[in-house]
């Protein structure tokens, strides 16, 4: 009688084991990178609709006030001095924000008495509220900058004006607290109109985003300045902008001055969307997510527009539209969409 043999099942041997779990590896990756990549521009095209819907209250604004834009900023009065401060105000989102359904038109009225938010106890609040709408969803999102006299934080914002190509030192500020205005859409002493672009609306940059700050102001001499979310600072009266001092201030290699107090890195960018101070706009001096720092000198200031998108920045045109402009835009085009009526030729972009 025949025994029949019964054959034991095969297993797999180690290097096949190996092998297999390789592969599983390599397609969970694979899949992470595309999750990451559709996440990314989930956030890009949720950050274009934001900027999209601000530059539609630009428009509803201006049909209410008599074609005429947003003030780049509302002059507050420092209440304790009886004095209107010409370095801050009432912000131009303060200005939009009946306009994308956050406040009543109430809001608007308190801020033209001019009180500023951290001397009004009433203020307080609405000043620290966190507004989804005002924030790009690629960056941090978070408040930065405590409120003076008061608990709490100012609410942060990415959404920053256009004020011109900063050539001429941008919202300069002279020593007097005159403002000099500049060729962009807003400009620190008037309040402009769609009509004031020669180059047309469709030429023409109304809006952008920069990356939030740190939250904090950091004195010389630590580490290398992030340009992404600080800013170099020297506050000495009698000092200009140029790129090597501000390169200087930013790696903080001693500088002009060697007191610390006077060289900083400001970390406090898009901290404050109710008030307008020293970082209220961006300019086109520096490219979108420039290497060099954003820098400010005691009243004049170069700012980029910054963002977390792999390649590029979000811009409104003046028509309501919303472009991606690639880092490397031709420095020459950057600066002609900055301008309300420069007549420069753009080139693509």
């Amino acid at each position: 009688m025949a025994h029949r043999v019964r054959r034991s099942a095969r297993a797999f041997t180690l290097i096949e084991l190996l092998v297999v779990i390789a592969i599983i590896a390599i397609l969970i990756g694979l899949l992470l990178s595309a999750v990451q990549k559709v996440r990314a521009a989930a956030a890009r095209m949720k950050c274009q609709n934001n900027l999209k819907q601000l530059g539609l209250a630009l428009h509803n604004f201006a049909n209410d006030k008599d074609g005429k834009l947003p003030h780049l900023t509302i002059p507050q009065t420092v209440v304790n001095s009886g004095s209107s401060d010409p370095l801050a105000g009432w912000s131009y989102h303060s200005q939009l924000l009946p306009y994308i359904e956050q406040v009543p038109i109430e809001y608007t009225r308190k801020m033209r008495l001019g009180v500023p938010p951290w001397l009004d106890p009433v203020q307080v609040a609405r000043v620290s509220q966190v507004i989804p709408g005002l924030l790009c969803p690629s960056d941090v999102g978070k408040p930065m900058h405590p409120i003076g006299y008061y608990p709490g934080f100012y609410g942060p914002y990415n959404y920053v004006a256009c004020s011109g190509p900063g050539t001429n030192g941008s919202q300069h500020i002279l020593e007097d607290g005159t403002r000099l205005d500049t060729d962009g859409a807003f400009v620190p002493k008037n309040q402009l109109g769609f009509a004031d672009f020669g180059d047309g609306v469709s030429n023409t940059m109304v809006m952008s985003e920069w990356t939030l700050g740190a939250g904090a102001d950091v004195a010389a001499p630590p580490s290398k300045l992030d340009v992404r979310t600080a800013t170099a600072l020297y506050r000495v009266s009698g000092a200009t902008l140029s790129d090597a001092d501000c390169l200087s201030w930013a790696n903080m290699a001693g500088g002009p001055n060697s007191d610390p107090r006077d060289n900083y890195r400001n970390g406090m960018t898009g901290g404050i969307w109710s008030e307008t101070g020293y970082g209220c706009s961006y300019q086109a001096y520096l490219q979108p997510n420039d290497p060099r720092p954003s820098c400010q000198v005691r009243r004049a200031w170069w700012y980029a527009a910054r963002s977390r998108h792999s390649g590029g920045v979000n811009v409104v045109l003046g028509d309501g539209s919303v472009r991606f402009v690639s880092d490397s835009i031709a420095p020459a085009t950057w600066q002609g969409l900055s301008t309300r009526s420069g007549g420069e030729v753009l080139g693509n972009y």
